[in-house]
């Protein structure tokens, strides 16, 4: 499409192209009559379709009984409501590296759980299906399709049975959030038996719902991508290599004027969290190809907006924001952790030109409630979003040590990232360096080592050299392009009304965010004073009653000098 004609919003977007590209994860992915209706309805307007499933989940409290106890520390500490496929795999993964008689009866134990799980939810979504015919036919055959992956007593290949044949010659190792099983002839990824279950099943479903699918099925090369990477550890070969396989699958499933259903996991990428949103990228990548129209979805309860609705009930829709943009919103170590998509997903899909639409698949698609992801020259409009994230501690360090010592703040950088506390943020001023950090906790121990490093190699001394605070929060003020005169004013001016006290400012040359950092009990109002003044209240509002203020001041000042 020529730039001129480009779309602008998620609706112009999704009109000019024919290629969709979907991930369906999270608790979308146990909504089968809801991703049948959408698929249908893109289908009927002639829309080629990609559709990459998550691992069934729900939030369904009827399901809590299920969850076993085991997924709390899988899931960060928290009893959460429902069931979720994945983390009881995970569970299942950890339990069989133990490899001990009592660990592997509780695996099975849970893997009977997911089999319950998953039949429950299926046999629910299907009796609500006023459009399904032969219902018992098809929880038959999904009930085959559960027992072949996961708990089939008579099945050699479900999971329950590969656990009961768990023994020296077969073991259980991990790749980030990935959990292998492998032994001399195969290797099986337990943590990406859900999403392939869910292909098996979407499939099932899709065709007794009078739908053309087919799944891209790419699994005959798992064992080979496996034993590439005990060999040669070059996962960019292996990541062309399946790009290639899905490219030719796509073709032809595509040019038979079917919809294309896979699951969310692939080898090599499926390392980090967030691994089905760098899977639909790489379809995305690889349907781009032959379909350069080809547009990526991502399925949100919200599109991306000013604010957290469910915080600030005035919050807007961003109809659009450049890929540099969504990067600072999205990213989780020096970003935003806006949460909607993967970063490594948003670069593979930013270096192909993909543009990217957020939208509420529930919801027929419209300017109001789309956002566009692309690239485009953004005129100055200021700040556009405000959001904020809690971080583990804060760090100043004084002394006149610093003072013309251009190695410092590496050394710091490589220091704490040996601690596994990287430095989110870094500010400078004559003798200081102040430090925000991602992750980590600032305990008596990393204390006493930073302290006896700084004398050890700088000669700094004294506790008072170093301060730390803890129980604090980042806000963040971004937009695709704030180059406008008194957006740092406009800022502190709403925090001063707020009452926030800043302990910390951040804002790069590229004029797309300003970071604050303050206390964490001042976060929430910080966000809403910040959004009242940048989104709720008019621009010419605002420059109305600054103009007043503004007056009343240098009048002011005027009286004084001449007292």
């Amino acid at each position: 499409m020529h730039p001129s004609n480009a779309p602008t919003n998620g609706l112009e977007a999704l009109e000019a192209s024919n290629t969709y590209v979907t991930k369906v994860g999270g608790e979308n992915a146990g909504k089968l009559r809801m991703n049948a209706a959408s698929a249908i309805d893109r289908y009927e307007r002639g829309k080629r379709q990609i559709i990459a499933f998550s691992a069934i989940r729900s939030v369904d409290t009827r399901y809590s009984s299920l969850s076993d106890p085991m997924v709390i520390g899988i899931e960060g500490g928290e009893t959460k409501p429902g069931f979720n496929t994945t983390s009881h795999l995970i569970a299942i993964a950890q339990l069989l590296r133990k490899a001990d008689r009592s660990s592997i009866a509780q695996a099975e134990g849970i893997a009977k759980k997911i089999g319950v799980f998953l039949r429950q939810l299926l046999e629910a979504e299907i009796n609500a299906d006023a459009e399904m015919q032969n219902r018992e036919i098809l929880l038959s055959e999904l009930n085959g399709c559960i027992a072949s992956f996961i708990d089939g007593e008579d099945q050699p290949r479900s999971l329950l049975n590969k656990i009961r044949r768990m023994h020296d010659q077969q073991a259980v190792s991990q790749s980030g959030v990935d959990w292998i099983m492998h032994s001399d002839d195969e290797y099986v990824s337990i943590t990406g038996i859900g999403e392939r279950l869910s292909q098996e099943l979407y499939v099932q479903y899709f065709q007794a719902r009078s739908l053309p699918v087919a799944g891209l099925h790419i699994e005959h090369a798992y064992q080979s991508i496996y034993r590439n990477l005990d060999r040669e550890k070059d996962t960019s070969a292996v990541i062309n290599h399946m790009k290639s396989l899905l490219q030719r699958r796509i073709s032809t499933v595509l040019g038979t004027n079917a919809i294309g259903v896979t699951g969310g996991y692939l080898p090599v990428l499926g390392n980090e969290r967030g691994y089905s949103d760098k899977t639909g990228a790489l379809l995305a990548d690889a349907a781009s190809v032959e379909y350069p129209d080809t547009v990526y979805i991502v399925e949100k309860e919200f599109p991306l907006m000013s604010a957290d609705p469910k915080r600030i009930p005035e919050a807007r829709t961003v109809q659009r924001m450049t890929h540099f943009l969504a990067r600072e919103l999205f990213g989780d170590r020096r970003g935003a952790r806006g949460g909607a998509l993967h970063p490594t997903a948003l670069d593979m899909l930013s270096r192909k030109k993909i543009s990217i639409v957020v939208m509420n698949p529930e919801k027929e698609p419209a300017v109001a409630n789309t956002t566009l992801v692309q690239d485009f020259v953004a005129e100055p409009n200021g700040v556009e979003i405000i959001t904020s994230k809690k971080i583990p501690f804060a760090l100043q360090i004084s002394d006149s040590a610093l003072v013309d010592n251009p190695e410092f703040e590496a050394d710091m950088i490589r220091w704490f990232h040996g601690r596994n506390t990287p430095i989110q943020h870094i500010a400078t001023s004559e003798g200081t360096a102040s430090f925000t950090f991602h992750e980590g906790n600032y305990s008596e121990e990393l204390q006493r080592d930073l302290l006896a490093h700084l004398h050890n190699t700088y000669g700094i001394a004294g506790a008072d050299c170093v301060k730390h605070q803890d129980q604090v929060a980042l806000i963040y003020c971004l937009g695709n392009n704030m180059n406008r005169p008194g957006q740092a004013a406009k800022a502190a001016t709403a925090l001063d009304f707020a009452g926030v006290d800043i302990h910390f400012i951040s804002q790069g040359l590229n004029e797309s965010v300003m970071t604050f950092l303050v206390s964490s009990k001042d976060a929430d109002q910080a966000v809403q004073m910040l959004h009242d003044i940048f989104i709720t209240l008019d621009e010419e509002s605002y420059i109305r009653l600054q103009n007043q203020f503004r007056e009343q001041v240098l009048a002011a000042i005027a009286s004084s000098h001449k007292k």
